[in-house]
């Protein structure tokens, strides 16, 4: 059929340019942030009746879904256009390309949709999101503050939704963007792919976060600030205190070389 093997020379060109078990963790972990936003679709429809009262457009959390799995889908597709070895210079790191954007775009968009499902009445917050986040595909072609929509999206996301449901919680989703950037920062030091694993799983967790604090405000717990305290303590330490040893490691050898 033409196909390449994982790890495997095939024309000095694989398609998938890791060691089968660095591969094996990255292609997992990439498979596995594409449906994690399927917890989200859990968790509201187990607190259907919590939702349908706190939030504006409760209807409109499928389609948040399907645009996070799109934006997914869509940097899968990059990944796989870089043979899955990211460096400095793919268009899955500080390149450009037109999957990329639709990546980024898809992914802004669905944190609008978010905020118009939590306070779309809200006009003067849920209009302003909606037309940051159309922006993006400009932003990014334009190359310059390329990040501002999705950061600024994302971020009154995160405030809207915890305002929405009320635990704090869902707050842990405003310090994902830097542990993803500690790992990605890594991955461009070091050369070292497994770190591209560990990108992806921070840059797709926020979701989680979410699904779990709409679900313990269903349960009516009271112990958030305690979590949350207790959770940036504990990713502090371990981050900083695994840094230098992430440094030293070295660069994922490419078996097409």
């Amino acid at each position: 059929m033409g196909t390449n093997t994982v790890g495997i020379r095939n024309d000095k060109d694989p398609r998938v340019d890791l060691p089968p078990l660095t591969a094996l963790w990255v292609l997992g972990i990439h498979a596995l942030a594409l449906f994690i936003p399927l917890t989200l679709l859990v968790v509201v429809k187990q607190q259907a009746e919590l939702v349908a009262l706190r939030a504006d457009y409760p209807d409109l959390f499928p389609l948040a879904v399907l645009l996070m799995m799109l934006g997914s889908a869509f940097e899968m597709t990059q990944n796989h256009s870089d043979r899955w070895y990211v460096t400095r210079e793919s268009a899955s790191a500080d390149g450009k390309s037109s999957t990329d954007m639709l990546f980024y775009s898809f992914i802004t968009l669905s944190q609008a949709v978010i905020i118009i499902a939590c306070a779309g009445k809200t006009a003067w917050l849920s209009v302003p999101a909606l037309l940051l986040a159309l922006s993006q595909p400009f932003f990014y072609s334009g190359g310059r503050f390329v990040m501002v929509p999705l950061a600024a999206v994302g971020l009154l996301s995160g405030v809207v939704a915890y305002t929405t449901f009320g635990d704090p919680v869902i707050l842990l989703q405003l310090g994902m963007p830097a542990v993803t950037a500690f790992f990605f920062g890594i991955l461009l030091r070091t050369g070292n792919q497994f770190m591209h694993g560990l990108t992806t799983l921070s840059a797709s967790f926020g979701v989680v976060l979410l699904a779990w604090g709409i679900q313990r405000s269903g349960s009516l717990v009271v112990d958030g600030w305690l979590v949350v305290i207790a959770l940036v303590i504990g990713v502090l330490v371990l981050l900083l205190g695994t840094r230098r040893f992430l440094l030293s490691l070295k660069p994922t050898p490419r078996p097409s070389q």
